[in-house]
């Protein structure tokens, strides 16, 4: 008995394994058979863990399917259970996903306090990527309810963390987002300059999706000046 039931969280573990890589793959369908096999074998084992991150995983899948409703029925799902055997780091998991699904459904305050509530266990725990990520992600839900100021602080809290670790994609990301704040606010000067370092990093890392992202947020600087033949030098690039 305890063999097969050793076996069955090989079988899990692996359906995991497979989930998340068709996930990856965006083949979703896949992604979501292979997760409900896994969710369907641990129960079976009765791993608590184990079903709780196969619930986010579904839960997961179901937010890449733009399936909100769903998305929220695994993810607290899953949070309940995390909760109930008092495993942080699940937990931060899990209201970072409940976050993003709110803020998908433009539900930014229910996105906030969920953000926020992750970032404070992050924090109680020194979970680095768990912060830096909430930091952000807080800062995208300030922008979203154009309340600059407080995005800016939280963007610019988790840039100091990625620079600590020396992450340059998600530095030239936060710049961009920097870049987008500054525009917003018309202070035209700061957005160029954090647009040009960002697109420095992306050519260095030769990112061409940040690149293009990086080259149309200095077009639009120059647009918003009514700067066009500027603008014009930069936006057909970024197509």
């Amino acid at each position: 008995l305890a063999k097969d039931k050793k076996q069955k969280k090989y079988e899990a573990q692996a359906c995991r394994t497979i989930g998340v890589t068709f996930d990856i793959k965006s083949d979703y369908p896949k992604a979501l058979e292979y997760h409900l096999l896994s969710l369907k074998t641990q129960e079976e084992v009765g791993n608590k863990q184990g079903i709780a991150n196969s619930l986010n995983n579904i839960g997961n899948v179901y937010k890449n399917l733009s399936d909100y409703p769903k998305a929220l029925d695994y993810c607290l799902r899953s949070l309940k259970i995390m909760e109930e055997i008092g495993y942080k780091q699940g937990i931060a998991n899990s209201l970072s996903n409940i976050g993003n699904i709110y803020f998908s459904l433009s539900d930014y305050p229910r996105s906030l306090d969920y953000h926020l509530r992750c970032l404070k266990i992050a924090e109680e725990t020194g979970n680095k990527n768990y912060i830096d990520n909430s930091l952000v992600n807080i800062g995208n839900v300030y922008a979203a309810l154009f309340d600059y100021p407080k995005s800016l602080d939280y963007y610019f809290r988790g840039l100091k963390m990625q620079e600590e670790a020396g992450d340059k994609k998600t530095i030239a990301i936060s710049f961009c987002n920097i870049g987008i704040i500054y525009d917003n606010l018309s202070d035209y000067p700061k957005a160029l300059d954090f647009f040009f370092r960002s697109l420095k990093i992306m050519e260095e890392l030769d990112d061409k999706q940040g690149i293009a992202l990086a080259l149309s947020g200095i077009g639009e600087v120059h647009l918003n000046q009514k700067q066009y033949t500027a603008a014009l030098q930069y936006l057909p690039k970024a197509l």
